[in-house]
């Protein structure tokens, strides 16, 4: 492992024999339209996707040194691309999780019945992307059919966890295996030993 770069202090170790002193670090580009605290990112080869406390969620096109902005009315709290990167999964703090069409801004679907109103809860989809997951502020997971929005959990799942679930992450592969990560300190993995 090369380590290049020391994030903490924003300079080149010292081991490459270079010191703190000799340059001055300064950005790159700031991208500073967001008007209240972003909480989420996604960085992909040629563009950044932020979503912000203000309700909209922006894309950078790195290559054309575009800005696109898309407003949702609430604080946007997740952002996850669907493989084909047509589409986002976004999450916001009303209670909804919507799949939008990236070219038009148009929501295709939205997924809700759950609780999602204070916290950052992040969605997430299969790795067939056939559904959406989510873990909730009462410590539930909830699953919906991505074309239907149909819930594949019984109305009101059994609380998996004893505080909110801050995080929700699937197999890359395995359409079997679940994390989940809480406020209660824990994080649990889900589903069989099996890998299908």
């Amino acid at each position: 492992m090369h380590l290049l770069w020391s994030v903490a202090r924003l300079m080149q170790p010292s081991k490459f024999g270079i010191s703190s002193r000799a340059q001055a670090r300064s950005p790159i580009q700031s991208l500073d339209e967001a008007r209240d605290a972003i909480q989420t990112l996604y960085v992909g080869t040629q563009e950044i996707v932020s979503g912000s406390v203000d309700g909209h969620f922006r894309t950078y096109d790195l290559r054309k040194g575009q800005l696109t902005s898309d407003y949702l009315g609430h604080p946007v709290t997740s952002i996850v691309p669907t493989k084909d990167l047509q589409t986002l999964l976004v999450t916001t703090l009303d209670g909804k999780i919507r799949l939008m069409d990236r070219k038009t801004g148009q929501c295709l679907n939205s997924f809700q019945g759950h609780k999602n109103e204070s916290y950052r809860c992040r969605s997430v989809l299969d790795p067939k992307e056939e559904s959406v997951i989510l873990g909730d502020e009462d410590g539930r997971v909830w699953a919906w059919d991505l074309v239907t929005a149909a819930s594949l959990t019984s109305d009101l799942p059994p609380t998996a966890h004893e505080k909110v679930i801050l995080w929700t992450e699937h197999h890359p592969v395995a359409d079997n295996q679940l994390l989940t990560a809480s406020a209660d300190g824990t994080i649990v993995l889900w589903g069989s030993g099996e890998s299908s």
